[in-house]
């Protein structure tokens, strides 16, 4: 317990002489710094002192304080902000403990945007609380008994550690302990987190004062699980977490269920700022209504870094290692090539700040990865994004209805027709069927989607080429199990069960952009009368690819009575034929009658061969493309009236 609390004072502990911590990384690769070297803020450096105070203008120096003045002048004194990590969130809290806490020593600046007045500068309480600091235990595996024992742990050792952060602020302010103490005794150990907010909002009542809560990374103790779990969605499981999850985490739940009442209780005199990544249901859960800023217009550039920061550390870094010829404003070129790619409703495009702080920290170096950068463009490994589970992405396997929409992003278009929740709670992605704008929310709140509202419609793009990549594999498995799952059933009945479901998952996922770029420039030519072969050609080579030596995969295979089908799976379980059909828009009735009757003629015209040779059972399906690839239709072989 002891050991927390000093972890915590020593993340706020700067050396004096540099302004840097003595031991930390920039963006996850060891750096060793030499004595009063300027070095931009590495990853775990978020104390105020390293962006606001006046000796850091140009060297990563930014005012963002008037969101804080935003925050703090709401009307709602319960506010979230999400969003991905290492954006500086927890930079802008320690500027708020800087300018609130009754025992701050913190020399920011006294010229920012926003000062509070004296009524309030360095006048309130501040229980400054890191979620960062309770150690998740990881599960990715599912077991209904499991993920409840873990999750108890977790709560636990959240519990001490809010104990243990109550402690570190009385023994800072001695008369709020004194009457802490008369309250509640000297024996915090043994009491719940009720009645230890209860007594401490009491206290800071009776002195007249005021208590902030800054809660860090407030979502991770049920982040770190749920996220694992999104591969395993279904009915089961979310029935389960909905269920349980209260009773798991309760010592969680339990404190924000103090804080409803300590806010309450203080009225004007208490408020609380939540940062996080991800919108857990904390007024289902505990009761405190949240007010979220996370989509707010207002709010979208809070954090992260804008064109003008970027130019400004470039300017400072030009001082210290100077550029040559061209190489500024090639250097700000590339970043804004490879790192201004978030975007929030209402701001402008936003740069990584952590990933930004170590490339400005390796353009500083001035060695054989400065000139590498230059000659190559290439970003040094590490830097080009932050790190996420693997879930995240694995989680398209097992949910076909959101695979366009993560095949468009990876493919670098935009997605639309679809709205950010605002509403979304991480354990509705445990449901057995995800919404895929709750997928898309979720997206953004990591970093790996961009949003851009603009009146009604919201557009959705994928941040970076190494997210773009980790999706395509998911994508590409679960192509790849589905027609080998096709291709290795044994009945008729079995292949028409099951095959419409199959064969749309796969055409609506395989390469809609080279599709539609492909139809694009047939229409350019108004002489081209195969786009239907264009289009067999297509859908042949993304099967072939998929299916390897699992089935052959033949384009206009001859039959014996010399008509030609478009496509067909042989493997050594069944024989599938393709019917495919390109059109300008939707197909009428009678283009439908003439496809499956053509379909029709050659399946019988299978089985027949089938009947002296293999035996194999036969199923045929028209496949129909209209506007451009935009849309299809799949139907099993029938016949229509």
């Amino acid at each position: 317990g002891t050991q927390l609390c000093i972890f915590t004072f020593l993340k706020y502990t700067m050396d004096a002489s540099t302004g840097q911590d003595e031991d930390h990384t920039d963006g996850g690769r060891d750096s060793v710094k030499r004595a009063k070297v300027f070095r931009f803020p590495g990853r775990h450096q978020n104390g105020a002192q390293c962006v606001y105070s006046s000796d850091r203008r140009g060297g990563g120096y930014r005012d963002n304080s008037f969101f804080l003045e935003k925050m703090f002048n709401n009307e709602n004194n319960v506010l979230l902000l999400c969003r991905p990590t290492q954006l500086g969130k927890t930079t802008l809290f320690s500027l708020a403990d800087a300018l609130f806490s009754v025992n701050s020593t913190s020399s920011v600046d006294t010229d920012l945007k926003y000062s509070p007045g004296a009524d309030d500068r360095n006048k309130w309480y501040v229980l400054r609380l890191d979620f960062g600091f309770v150690a998740p235990v990881r599960s990715s595996v599912y077991e209904e008994e499991s993920w409840k024992a873990i999750g108890k742990r977790i709560d636990a050792a959240t519990s001490e550690y809010i104990k243990q952060q109550v402690i570190f602020l009385l023994r800072n302010n001695e008369h709020l302990k004194q009457e802490f103490n008369v309250l509640a005794g000297t024996d915090i150990r043994s009491k719940s987190i009720g009645l230890i907010l209860s007594y401490l909002t009491n206290a800071v009542k009776i002195l007249g004062g005021r208590l902030l809560y800054l809660v860090d990374e407030y979502d991770l103790p049920i982040r770190d699980a749920l996220l694992r779990f999104l591969p395993l969605h279904g009915h089961v499981i979310f029935e389960d977490v909905q269920e349980n999850m209260k009773i798991v985490f309760s010592d969680y739940f339990n404190f924000f269920r103090a804080v409803k009442a300590s806010v309450e209780n203080l009225e004007s005199g208490g408020k609380m700022f939540l940062t996080g990544i991800t919108p857990i249901g904390i007024k289902e859960m505990s009761g405190l209504a949240v007010h979220s800023l996370t989509f707010k217009r207002d709010m979208a550039n809070a954090v992260g870094l804008t064109d003008e920061d970027v130019n400004a550390m470039l300017d400072h870094v030009h001082t210290i290692a100077p550029f040559q010829n061209e190489e500024r404003e090639r250097a700000f070129q590339k970043l804004k090539r490879h790192f201004n790619n978030l975007h929030f409703p209402g701001g402008c495009g936003l740069y990584h700040t952590a990933l930004v702080n170590a490339m400005m920290n390796m353009l500083l170096d001035n060695d054989e990865e400065r000139r590498t950068f230059f000659r190559t463009d290439s970003v040094p490994e590490g830097l080009g994004h932050e790190p996420l589970p693997s879930s995240v992405y694995a989680l398209l396997q097992n949910a076909p209805n959101l695979r366009n929409a993560a095949r468009s992003l990876a493919e670098g278009r935009e997605v639309t027709g679809y709205k950010l929740n605002i509403k979304l709670s991480l354990e509705h992605l445990l449901a057995e069927v995800i919404d895929v704008r709750d997928y898309l929310t979720l997206l953004v709140h990591l970093g790996v989607a961009q949003v851009k509202s603009e009146s009604q419609n919201d557009r959705f793009s994928i941040t970076s080429a190494f997210y773009r990549m980790n999706m395509l594999e998911p994508l590409l498995k679960a192509l790849q199990a589905s027609l080998q799952q096709l291709t290795s059933l044994t009945t008729t009945t079995d292949l028409y069960e099951q095959g419409e479901d199959i064969l749309t998952d796969f055409v609506t996922s395989i390469g809609n952009r080279g599709m539609a770029r492909l139809m694009s420039w047939a229409d350019s030519d108004p002489m081209n009368n195969i786009k239907e072969l264009q289009f067999q050609s297509h859908v042949i080579t993304e099967a072939f690819s998929i299916l390897g030596e699992h089935a052959q995969t033949t384009q206009e295979d001859v039959l014996p009575t010399g008509k030609r089908t478009d496509v067909t799976f042989s493997s050594e379980s069944c024989v599938v034929v393709l019917e495919l059909k390109q059109t300008k828009d939707a197909p009428s009735h009678t283009f439908l009658k003439k496809a499956h009757e053509q379909l029709l003629d050659y399946i019988e015209t299978r089985r027949d061969m089938e009947a002296v040779s293999k035996k194999r059972p036969v199923a045929g399906f028209v496949v129909i493309m209209y506007e451009n690839g935009a849309k299809y239709i799949i139907q099993k072989a029938q016949l229509i009236v």
